[in-house]
């Protein structure tokens, strides 16, 4: 794009240089030089001004994008790219220190549903709620970021599956006093919850794909509720087989 608009720029300021030469050739020598010289001038300033303008206009642009990249707009959390990178140097960090880390999953049941009974900024504003929730929940240095389009994703640092789910549970419970929409009709909605914790061979995907299964768990057992994940059988909260 800069290079674009700066070649529009040369162009305009090679057609004054080119008015000048001619305006040299039909009047008399000294107004021609004088007024030649002027434009010469101005064209180079027009250059340079506007060129300047053009870069802190797009080293602007740059840095707007890259925090809009960094976190979602509607609820302020990371962004699913940035997670990633952290998420690697969470893992590095773990494997150094040895610490237990365990995400939890959070999926608003049937969202589609929602806006298509409501409308999408009713489901926008059911999210940005949900988020502020989940804000109030967690700790500090408990880490969020809008997954997918209805799921947020957490990382908790130094917590193991048993405080991970007593965690989830807050937030299940935060989560089922909010009222979202009028008072006479607010918004009937619910959340599942799937937990995980990592181990030393895990990678993001595997532990995100044990989460999901306890995430299908929950859904299984009625949903509005959470559920722990393994990669040998599906327990719930108070680490009860549910099937």
């Amino acid at each position: 794009m800069p290079a674009i608009i700066n070649g529009m720029i040369f162009c305009v300021a090679l057609a004054l240089i080119f008015a000048a030469v001619i305006l040299f050739k039909q009047m008399p020598q000294f107004f021609a030089l004088q007024i030649a010289f002027g434009i010469t001038v101005a064209s180079v300033l027009v250059l340079l001004s506007t060129s300047l303008l053009v870069r802190s206009t797009f080293k602007r642009f740059q840095k707007e994008t890259t925090a809009e990249l960094a976190t979602d707009p509607l609820t302020g959390f990371m962004s699913r790219h940035v997670f990633g990178q952290v998420f690697n140097q969470v893992i590095s960090d773990m494997r150094r220190s040895r610490q237990p880390v365990c995400i939890i999953l959070i999926d608003i049941d049937r969202f589609r549903l929602i806006n298509e009974n409501y409308n999408n900024k009713t489901g926008d504003l059911l999210l940005t709620k949900i988020g502020e929730s989940i804000k109030k929940t967690l700790r500090e240095s408990d880490m969020t970021c809008r997954w997918d389009g209805d799921e947020f994703l957490v990382l908790l640092r130094d917590c193991g599956a048993t405080n991970a789910g007593n965690v989830a549970e807050k937030v299940l419970q935060a989560i089922r006093k909010l009222q979202v929409g009028p008072k006479n009709n607010p918004v009937d909605f619910t959340v599942s919850i799937g937990v995980a914790q990592m181990t030393s061979k895990d990678s993001m995907e595997t532990l995100i794909d044990r989460a999901q299964t306890g995430l299908c768990s929950a859904r299984d057992n009625g949903r509005n509720c959470c559920a722990v994940g393994y990669d040998w059988i599906l327990i719930d909260y108070y680490f009860k087989p549910i099937f």
